[in-house]
């Protein structure tokens, strides 16, 4: 299913829970995977820092460029239990993901990946749950087009 939508830093955390919420029932037996894609500055980070909130995670959120993957504790109210956030600019397979244990954070259940620049890696990617691909509107307005494929 393809959907659009657009939101402001004001309505950003409607859109992140309606993502949290639509993504946590697949959570039960296995990882949930989510593609963050957009030009430099579109709001991967920004949208990932408000799905973090919601799923109860109080430290600050960053952009795990350098280190590949970052990994944090979420509220288990939230439905997840693990949040796994990878940044795959400087990747060019899924098999570099290997040597950071990703197989075994997608078998685990109530854990959501994260992963900006798929287009990096999509070519040995596994199928994700959902795709975004963020675009600018202006300066305050993202617009994202979103294709889930669960449905």
């Amino acid at each position: 299913m393809k959907k659009t939508h657009t939101y402001t830093l004001d309505t950003i955390s409607f859109f992140g829970a309606e993502l949290v919420q639509s993504l946590a029932p697949l959570a039960h037996d296995r990882g949930v995977l989510m593609t963050l894609s957009g030009d430099l500055g579109a709001g991967k980070t920004t949208l990932t820092q408000h799905i973090g909130r919601i799923l109860g995670i109080s430290g600050h959120i960053t952009s795990p460029t350098f280190v590949i993957m970052k990994r944090y504790t979420c509220d288990p109210a939230s439905g997840f239990d693990t949040l796994i956030h990878i940044d795959a600019y400087r990747l060019s397979s899924w098999q570099e993901l290997e040597s950071l244990d990703i197989a075994t954070y997608m078998a685990q259940p109530r854990t959501l990946v994260i992963i900006e620049w798929p287009e990096h890696i999509s070519d040995t990617m596994p199928q994700p749950d959902v795709t975004l691909t963020i675009s600018l509107c202006d300066e305050f307005q993202r617009s994202a087009d979103m294709v889930y494929y669960f449905v």
